[in-house]
């Protein structure tokens, strides 16, 4: 075995779900593009400038991925194959793959990461046998698990891992993340292949500038990290200006493309970065496809910041009812939301906003208030949009924990393979995971949520005869009186700012909405 070979790492995303070609379908953008594995790739990339020869495989893109993956384990000598775990489909698709693998080569080590895996290590390494766990933040972690498996040395001293010795469950002590996030080198794209391209097809360039959040929302993973790290660390951590900057030049030299996606769970958090950040990238006529932020933070300066570079600014309501917002610890004042809305459409920009519903205690007025809030932003802004995801509650969450004393949730490992929030998705299977929910509640929740998607998109098109069968019931027609004024564009202008650029087309946000 030479030296490059036995440098060998396969890291794979078990993102296929059975259902991916409905969502595919569904999508409201001229061209479906999927969001990249960035936890792999930032993994991928760290130990690529160590020294490793890194391959990454997306199952969520490959057609015949088991054909794939057999393939290359048989053909290649990797050190460990590596997979990013959460519930749902992608936790019963790396159950598979990781079966799948030791048929072919029983040796190989497989090594678990993500969310669920970092939460319950214990119950991945008894029931699925992967070799080891990397928990939370991997990109040290597994620099020194590929060096101990290549030298044969022994994994006892590497923090924030956990395996099996004489049959018992062995957590090594956890490992701090970097503070600094400028330590870590810029990702590098070209571990995607040919997918890492100027059209951004299959994947669009998203770019990760920071990790966490100050906020306390109860549902959030954010409370499931261990606890010996969280009070240790801030709760947001960003990277600086520059090294942003360093990213977004890397991928418009090597692909020569003017459109990102930034995928932060609060990009505005450093208004100061941020305003340093949108003033680069107006210098070079780059644009930003999509950034989320929270809504408190948006005043007019930084509305004026992202104005003719930002196309579409996403924030998360959670719900309209400040009775419930204060159950969730979600920190929003409704009535400030309209004006921030309006300014943003003055400024060029549209908004999207997530919504969840079936939380205990939840009452028709709190629904009926997420319809008018939505019917208002849509009269401001008609290309405004609303998604609506149930209540899952995630393991180990504060909303998780509290259920738990009063509920039975099933949370063991087999259950949350079926875990889905996405109501398109979900069947009256799915109300196992919400028992304060009964069956005839359940049935008009996801009626009332795909009716509430499909009302509140950013397209003018009508709803098919399916859809429109639901509002005969009486309950769910008072739930949405008013909908036959709801303000839609008058032409079907597609405001996606990647897709103009590609097109040749002459960009300019600001004035592209008006009279559309």
């Amino acid at each position: 075995m030479d030296e490059k070979e036995n440098n060998k790492i396969l890291l794979i995303n078990p993102g296929y779900y059975k259902e991916h070609y409905r969502y595919k379908q569904r999508t409201h953008k001229l061209v479906h593009r999927e969001p990249p594995p960035v936890s792999l790739l930032y993994v991928g990339t760290y130990l690529h400038e160590n020294g490793f020869d890194v391959e990454i495989i997306d199952t969520k893109i490959e057609d015949n991925y088991v054909e794939l993956i057999s393939k290359k384990i048989k053909e290649n000598d990797f050190l460990f194959v590596g997979l990013n775990v959460i519930i749902g489909g992608i936790l019963r698709n790396a159950k598979e793959i990781t079966k799948l693998i030791r048929e072919i080569n029983p040796d190989l080590p497989i090594v678990w990461g993500g969310i669920i895996a970092s939460i319950l290590p214990g119950e991945c390494l008894m029931k699925y046998k992967p070799d080891y766990i990397v928990r939370f933040e991997g990109e040290e972690t597994c620099l020194e698990l590929a060096k101990a498996i290549k030298n044969k040395s022994s994994t006892e001293h590497i923090r924030g891992i956990s395996y099996i010795k004489d049959n018992k469950i062995v957590n090594n002590p956890v490992r701090m993340p970097r503070l600094n996030l400028d330590d870590y080198p810029i990702p590098k794209w070209e571990l995607f292949g040919s997918y890492f391209n100027k059209k951004q097809v299959p994947y669009y360039f998203l770019i990760m500038s920071s990790k966490g959040c100050p906020f306390n929302c109860t549902f959030c993973y954010k409370h499931s990290i261990d606890e010996k790290i969280r009070s240790k660390i801030p709760p947001w951590r960003g990277r600086s200006a520059q090294h942003v900057i360093k990213e977004i030049d890397y991928i418009h030299k090597k692909t020569g493309t003017r459109v990102f996606t930034f995928g932060d769970d609060n990009f505005l958090i450093n208004k100061e970065r941020a305003k340093e950040i949108f003033d680069y990238l107006r210098k070079k006529k780059f644009y930003i496809e999509e950034c989320t932020g929270h809504i408190n933070l948006m005043d007019d300066e930084m509305a004026g910041y992202m104005e003719g570079i930002v196309q579409t600014f996403s924030f998360s309501t959670e719900s309209a009812s400040p009775r419930l917002q204060k159950y969730i610890d979600k920190k929003i004042n409704i009535e400030t939301v309209p004006d921030k809305v309006e300014k943003l459409y003055e400024k060029g920009i549209i908004c999207t906003t997530s919504l969840i519903v079936g939380f205990p205690t939840e009452t028709k007025e709190d629904l009926r208030k997420n319809v008018e809030l939505l019917l208002k932003l849509k009269k401001i802004n008609p290309f405004m949009r609303g998604n609506i995801y149930l209540c899952f509650p995630l393991p180990k969450t504060k909303l998780c924990e509290s259920l738990e004393k009063n509920y039975k949730i099933p949370l063991d490992l087999n259950e949350l393979e079926d875990a889905n929030e996405n109501i398109s998705l979900l069947s009256a299977a799915d109300r196992k995971f919400r028992p304060w929910i009964s069956d005839e509640r359940f049935k008009f929740l996801l009626n009332y949520g795909i009716l509430f998607n499909e009302i509140f998109k950013a397209n003018n098109s009508k709803l098919d005869e399916g859809l429109m069968e639901l509002l005969k019931d009486n309950e769910i027609k008072e739930m949405f009186r008013g909908i036959e004024d709801v303000n839609k564009p008058k032409t079907d202008y597609k405001p996606y700012v990647l897709d103009k650029v590609l097109n040749g087309e002459i960009i300019d946000l600001v004035n592209g909405l008006k009279n559309k």
